[in-house]
């Protein structure tokens, strides 16, 4: 195996997940995938870049922000947070369509109009 690339059980305890979901990352391309020989069995394996593996570590030690949400875009938070400096001092547990699109960046279509009334 080369030095800069892991097999499945370490990329699992380095990203701290199970072997599977390691396996399922590569297959949805967000970890690169080489086989080659494993000299001890004589079988191909499956074998990760240490880059990916690393990169992936670091995505998934973003704080959840408060509520659970994971805010990816530091612009995402800079448009809430002028949102709230603007709304009054009353709470006000919903948003309107249009906000919901303005505030996520994200279009209308995607939105979950099921829930609006």
């Amino acid at each position: 195996m080369k030095p800069e690339a892991v097999a499945v059980d370490v990329a699992a305890k380095i990203l701290e997940m199970s072997e599977r979901r390691v396996r399922e990352l590569g297959k949805l391309g967000q970890l690169e995938e080489q086989h080659e020989l494993n000299p001890a069995t004589n079988r191909m394996q499956t074998v990760y870049p240490l880059a990916d593996v690393e990169r992936l570590r670091q995505q998934r030690q973003t704080k959840p922000a408060p509520g659970g949400l994971v805010l990816h875009s530091p612009s995402a938070v800079a448009r809430i947070e002028a949102h709230e400096a603007q709304t009054s001092t009353a709470f006000k547990p919903w948003l309107t369509l249009g906000q919901a699109e303005e505030l996520s960046g994200l279009p209308a279509s995607v939105l979950p109009l099921r829930y609006a009334r």
